[in-house]
């Protein structure tokens, strides 16, 4: 922030006072991470806590990482991945992800993919890098190189082309109707057809599908 830390807590702990949940999760950052103010997790969990008992989404995301990552233990992971559930729910892209990562570590992959693919609906694009690698190497699902395909070319909707590179490194291993249908799943098909023709110019890929 460009103004005083210490300034902007005191402001942010008036308007948290009057009931304004965006302050109180900002106050709650503050505490979380010592800045304008001592670190006091207590005070941090109470005031996200608040906001999110209020309905803000963000404050809920907010409470559910801090549980995760923050808390000293007195909270179980079942509360952390409810209020992330229920910023998920709600439309945050990064609560869906994180849930991700959580039954990843949990080894619950199918759970995990779906939280993938569904932070890449709302358009994280690492969670579409996740989806597409999931899929084409078949964790949490069988694998699918055209759903790959997909996830990797919906990267290009918010200017990632990283997706693209994982498509050519796949390509040697796929048909023209593989990358084709991944195109036309992702509303990419001119895309899809550039790479066949940049692949069929130059390295290529097989005309049937390798192992």
């Amino acid at each position: 922030m460009d103004e005083d830390p210490s300034e902007a807590a005191v402001w942010f702990g008036r308007a948290a006072e009057s009931g304004n949940n965006e302050a109180r999760r900002s106050l709650g950052y503050l505490y979380v991470e010592g800045v304008g103010v001592d670190q006091d997790l207590a005070k941090a969990e109470g005031l996200f806590l608040l906001a999110a008992r209020e309905g803000d989404v963000i404050a809920a995301h907010n409470l559910g990482v801090f549980y995760l990552e923050e808390s000293d233990g007195s909270h179980d992971l079942s509360e952390a991945i409810r209020w992330l559930r229920t910023a998920a729910d709600a439309g945050v892209d990064e609560a869906a992800a994180k849930l991700g990562d959580v039954f990843s570590d949990m080894d619950r992959d199918e759970e995990a993919l779906h939280w993938y693919e569904r932070a890449g609906d709302l358009g994280h694009t690492g969670a579409m890098m996740a989806a597409g690698c999931w899929h084409r190497d078949g964790v949490g699902t069988e694998g699918n190189r055209a759903v790959a395909v997909k996830w990797f070319l919906r990267m290009l909707e918010f200017h990632n082309f990283e997706g693209v590179h994982e498509i050519f490194q796949l390509a040697p291993r796929m048909t023209d109707s593989e990358i084709r249908e991944g195109g036309r799943l992702a509303g990419r098909e001119a895309e899809a057809e550039k790479i066949i023709q940049m692949c069929n110019s130059g390295a290529g890929h097989g005309s049937t599908a390798g192992p």
